[in-house]
């Protein structure tokens, strides 16, 4: 399709760690914390330095914190914005059977 960006690299970057959660903080990141954002934007420099165009995340991931911080980072770095794609996912959970709320979740 015309106008759409193509991957030229065949890895993607999870972000599972780059939560700021208690979960992220306590279980997923043992204690240490969260990862602070001047180093989250040190890792996007060199991911996109490096040619990388693909970030892996979920709401699942810190409760979606991981999401936020890419927003975040991404704002702070315009020299990344459309350079990188960014994949999500959510849980189909017992709460979300209807229609709608399946559709309700990509607009949280």
């Amino acid at each position: 399709m015309a106008g759409m960006q193509q991957l030229s690299k065949q890895i993607a970057i999870g972000t599972m760690q780059w939560g700021d959660s208690w979960l992220d903080e306590t279980l997923v990141n043992k204690g240490g914390g969260s990862i602070p954002d001047d180093t989250l934007d040190d890792i996007l420099k060199v991911l996109v330095k490096g040619g990388v165009q693909f970030l892996d995340t979920a709401e699942g991931y810190g409760g979606g914190t991981s999401e936020r911080r890419i927003g975040e980072m991404m704002a702070r770095n315009p020299e990344a914005q459309g350079r990188l794609f960014v994949a999500s996912k959510f849980l189909p959970t017992v709460w979300r059977w209807t229609e709608q709320s399946l559709i309700d979740v990509p607009e949280t």
